[in-house]
């Protein structure tokens, strides 16, 4: 009879956006100083490269330069920017981690620092690396792959049937709808995938360091997923596309603004370009931040629906700060 009545009672709803934009905001607003700090770690090389070049424009006149020094320049530019490219890559993927453990350590009331924080995505960094290369081999990689391997011998067995009626411009306009199609189909996947892997790295840091699997990680996964199916996807889904459309608004104002500023000389130039790599950089990361916590939250309420329970702390994580690195 308890169990009757029990199943007769109507599903807790999701959490609302009211909620979610809250909770955004409260994380915005606690790491808004260490958010700073992350992003200049990941431009500064670029930060570098704008100041020398506005320093060297002062010095040299670099449209008299030789072929020879031109080349001589070009040798030094292409390293550095590959070196710095690399390094940035590799700074924004610990990022990644940091942002995820922010949010998770913030609702298992550990008051990490920021040192604390930092220390312990750099040593998870291999192992999240290696998550997410089987999660792109097995998501994207193979799937896209086939489905690129798919539209090829479409093409070759779609064009040669009007070649023989000589009908090109049916041939052209044909292969251009369908490469339209097999870009947004493209895109459209990527949105679903995004959405669909939500919860992994917040499964990956509440597993990491326990006897749980690969496998066992993507079976919770699904398990959490099928929470309220179509409103939390629904939910998750409107917040990432909003996430990105508000990075590219922000992005497309930066843009404009330092566009503007590098209109006033040498100098306005330097800082329109300052303005622009620091600038985009910040609106990509708390956009991101913001993201991950809205998902955090639909997280919460997935775990409580199949656990009973919205948070489980690993101390595994967070012994990995007391030995220094």
């Amino acid at each position: 009879m308890e169990q009757e009545i029990k199943s007769q009672q109507p599903s807790p709803l999701p959490p609302s956006y009211k909620e979610i934009f809250e909770e955004i905001g409260r994380q915005l607003k606690l790491r808004k100083s260490a958010l700073f700090k992350r992003i200049f770690l990941i431009t500064w090389p670029y930060i570098l490269l704008i100041i020398v070049s506005y320093v060297l424009n002062l010095i040299y006149d670099f449209k008299s330069f030789s072929q020879d020094q031109t080349f001589t320049y070009l040798k030094i530019l292409i390293p550095y920017l590959l070196v710095a490219a690399f390094y940035s890559s590799i700074v924004r993927f610990i990022f990644k981690i940091e942002k995820q453990i922010w949010i998770d350590s913030f609702f298992d009331k550990k008051n990490l620092e920021p040192s604390e924080s930092w220390r312990i995505a750099k040593k998870l960094f291999w192992p999240a690396f290696a998550f997410r290369i089987k999660l792109w081999l097995r998501y994207y990689f193979i799937p896209i792959v086939v489905i690129i391997i798919a539209f090829g011998l479409l093409i070759q067995v779609f064009v040669p049937t009007f070649n023989s009626s000589n009908s090109y411009e049916i041939i052209l306009n044909s292969s251009l709808i369908l490469f339209a199609v097999f870009v947004i189909g493209l895109v459209a996947y990527g949105y679903y995938l995004k959405t669909k892997l939500r919860y992994t790295y917040f499964i990956f840091l509440d597993k990491f360091g326990t006897a749980s699997s690969y496998k066992s990680m993507l079976e919770e996964m699904n398990k959490l997923n099928n929470v309220s199916k179509s409103e939390t996807f629904k939910k998750s889904l409107i917040l990432s596309i909003g996430a990105n459309s508000l990075n590219s608004i922000a992005q497309l104002a930066i843009e404009s603004i330092s566009f503007g500023v590098s209109q006033f000389g040498n100098t306005g130039k330097m800082v329109g370009n300052i303005m622009r790599v620091y600038g985009e950089e910040a609106s990509r990361q708390a956009t991101d931040l913001g993201n991950i916590a809205a998902q955090y939250v639909l997280y919460r309420f997935a775990r409580k629906e199949v656990y009973g329970t919205e948070q489980e702390v690993n101390e595994n994580i967070y012994k990995m700060f007391v030995s220094k690195s």
